[in-house]
């Protein structure tokens, strides 16, 4: 069956199928994005935390990372990540697990590998987590960018604004 053979009535059926196809599938993926399974929005932000005042000499600064669940659900955050690159042009970044304060300001006492009190985490929405790292994060060649990793294993890095703001700090530091 060549084209030549073909009626403008049969062309038009065909594009009118394909074109119902198309809307259709649109439809159900957005219910079930939407409905279904929504997944929520985390905005990540980098701050760097300083006390001011009396006695503020004697604790060191603080990276602190902050994750917001904007909804439309709740979420579950596992754990706080690193993204580092090793330098060479060709190869993925890596996630790496960081040292974490315990009880920053009342304690400058890190925390093992990987381990952050009061995580893993069930944000409802509008609920918030913060961690603080030591500011000698900021000296691993590489780090690239922080974030958390949710339950499904989707990793919520910074936006823009907070990668800036750890390189110029990473830059300051050395």
């Amino acid at each position: 069956m060549a084209w030549e053979e073909w009626t403008t009535a049969q062309i038009a059926l065909v594009v009118s199928g394909l074109s119902f196809l198309l809307a259709f599938s649109s439809f159900v993926w957005n219910v079930w994005s939407k409905f279904i399974y929504p997944k929520p929005r985390v905005e990540v932000r980098i701050r760097f935390s300083i006390l001011v005042g009396e006695g503020s000499n004697d604790h060191p600064g603080a990276v602190t990372l902050e994750c917001l669940n904007h909804g439309p659900g709740e979420i579950f955050i596992k754990s706080a990540l690193g993204l580092i690159n090793d330098g060479f042009i060709l190869s993925k970044s890596k996630h790496g697990l960081l040292r974490a304060y315990q009880n920053w300001p009342q304690s400058i006492d890190q925390m093992s590998f990987g381990e952050v009190n009061g995580l893993p985490a069930r944000l409802t929405v509008g609920e918030g987590f913060l961690v603080n790292f030591p500011e000698s994060i900021l000296k691993s060649d590489g780090l690239k960018n922080l974030g958390f990793q949710d339950g499904f294993g989707r990793v919520h890095f910074a936006k823009l604004s907070g990668r800036r703001a750890l390189r110029q700090a990473a830059r300051q530091q050395k």
